[in-house]
């Protein structure tokens, strides 16, 4: 298991000697942090009222 740590360490871009020193529990921090990190970036979902008054808007614009 210590192995596949170091390994996926290595590809999240750990340099060679960190990564080879990875526990799966410094493994399972790194996908936490990508996680919250990707949902920190999405954009913020829209209403559906919000929608709605945006293709309206676009609708008579054409």
């Amino acid at each position: 298991m210590a192995k596949a740590a170091g390994l996926a360490m290595a590809l999240a871009g750990w340099p060679p000697a960190a990564a080879w020193a990875a526990t799966p529990g410094d493994l399972l921090l790194v996908l936490g942090a990508r996680v919250a990190l990707r949902r920190a970036l999405q954009p913020a979902p829209v209403s559906r009222a919000d929608y709605e008054t945006l293709k309206a808007r676009l609708d008579r614009a054409d």
